[in-house]
């Protein structure tokens, strides 16, 4: 049957309206932003260049990514699929971009750092196609899926490659005169999986992975490693609490005291006769809830490591390594006593979360944030051959990442690294 005259009507009517709505909702933010009010992409990515080329087969994803990222109210809407989406369907949004831990401004190296030891080139971090960058868990826990999706696909030869290198580093300092204590912060899903949801696609492979490293680690038998999934473990049996925030990826005050006291303990146990620590609960805003594009303030367990006398004071110097974050801290003391010698603590921001546990003890600690090694080696080495301990923190998720193990990096610390002057 023909349409009839009302039936027409109603199409032209309701044509009408959807074109109005693709004016305001294409045409207000686009007139805003051309007036100047721009968006605020709110995770840890770049915005999205405008598209390359008109003529690509690609300019549809690219115009939308571009218009996604730069035109206004972008939060609101991001924050409101995250709401129906958890609300409604009870899981995260799809994924908003690759997600990295927060890492120093990378500028150019010198020429020096440049020529000083041609290093691997730093995998990429793995995507999680086709999925959510946080995965729900219960009780308002979230979780990273990148955990999952790097231990699912690290082999037995890789891990045992990254161990033996960390074997060799320990040697080579050794050697030198220096103590090496190194830690694996594990992943979150590692030591808190009793909120995961119980449709994790990854729990069988990852599971697995995760009881794989720590098995080879302890095996390796490396002299001054320190098997924090097994400390965590076991201190949270005991005091029934968790050792890791709700809603952000890292671990809280209680994992980083553990940590400082016990590297304490194997440099000098003395130390600890006048320190005390002391707990207490924080507003912090979880960064997992932040990549949802709902920030949200929660409440969690922090420390802090008390000394009588001690006076601690830190610096951020970027003028060291290029442009890449190294932070020195420097403690004076009328009363407690210090170590005497310096440290110097390398790893990412698991590392950087725990300096202020660990600075209270040394005159002199320095931070040296992982991607610096990559990017200044040279710089790396020289702050190496200053300090008495180095302390190697890094975080399960990226075993493989990083240069400090390798060949490359190992032969030239082995060649030039003098011996330890106090």
């Amino acid at each position: 049957m023909p349409p009839t005259r009302r039936d027409q009507r109603r199409a032209r009517q309701h044509a009408g309206v959807f074109r109005l709505l693709a004016i305001v909702f294409f045409g207000v933010p686009i007139a805003l932003w051309a007036v100047g009010v721009h968006s605020n992409t709110g995770d840890k990515r770049a915005l999205a260049p405008f598209p390359s080329s008109l003529t690509s087969w690609d300019v549809m994803d690219e115009t939308a990514a571009y218009v996604n990222d730069h035109v206004p109210f972008r939060g609101t809407a991001i924050r409101l699929r995250a709401d129906i989406s958890q609300g409604v369907f009870g899981e995260a949004p799809p994924g908003q971009g690759a997600i990295r831990d927060d890492v120093p401004t990378r500028k150019p190296p010198t020429r020096a750092n440049r020529e000083f030891v041609d290093l691997p080139e730093v995998p990429p971090e793995p995507e999680i196609a086709g999925s959510a960058d946080v995965m729900v868990g219960t009780d308002g826990w979230l979780y990273l899926n990148r955990e999952f999706l790097s231990e699912c696909e690290v082999t037995d030869e890789q891990r045992q490659a990254v161990i033996a290198g960390y074997g060799r580093l320990q040697q080579i300092l050794a050697t030198s005169g220096r103590q090496m204590l190194f830690t694996i912060a594990p992943d979150k899903s590692t030591s808190e999986p009793e909120h995961l949801p119980t449709d994790n696609p990854f729990a069988e492979c990852s599971t697995a992975s995760k009881r794989a490293t720590f098995t080879a680690l302890r095996d390796a038998a490396i002299p001054g490693y320190i098997d924090m999934r097994r400390i965590i473990e076991q201190r949270e049996k005991a005091e029934d609490r968790a050792y890791y925030f709700r809603k952000d990826t890292h671990w809280n005050g209680l994992a980083t005291a553990a940590l400082a006291e016990t590297m304490v303990k194997a440099i000098d146990p003395t130390l600890l006769e006048t320190t005390t620590i002391k707990e207490g609960v924080q507003d912090y805003e979880g960064d997992l809830t932040t990549f949802l594009g709902t920030p949200t303030v929660d409440k969690g367990l922090i420390t802090e490591v008390v000394r009588p006398g001690v006076t601690v004071t830190a610096n951020r110097d970027n003028a060291l390594a290029d442009g890449a974050t190294l932070e020195l801290h420097t403690a004076t003391t009328t009363s407690a006593p210090l170590y005497d010698g310096s440290a110097v603590v390398i790893g990412d921001s698991f590392a950087g979360s725990s300096l202020l546990q660990l600075d209270p003890f040394f005159p002199t600690l320095r931070w040296i944030h992982s991607v610096t090694v990559s990017d200044a080696p040279l710089t790396t080495v020289e702050k190496i051959s200053e300090a008495k301990v180095v302390i190697l923190i890094s975080i399960e998720r990226d075993l493989r990442r990083g240069v400090l193990w390798t060949d490359a990096f190992l032969d030239k610390l082995e060649e030039v690294l003098p011996a330890y002057q106090p």
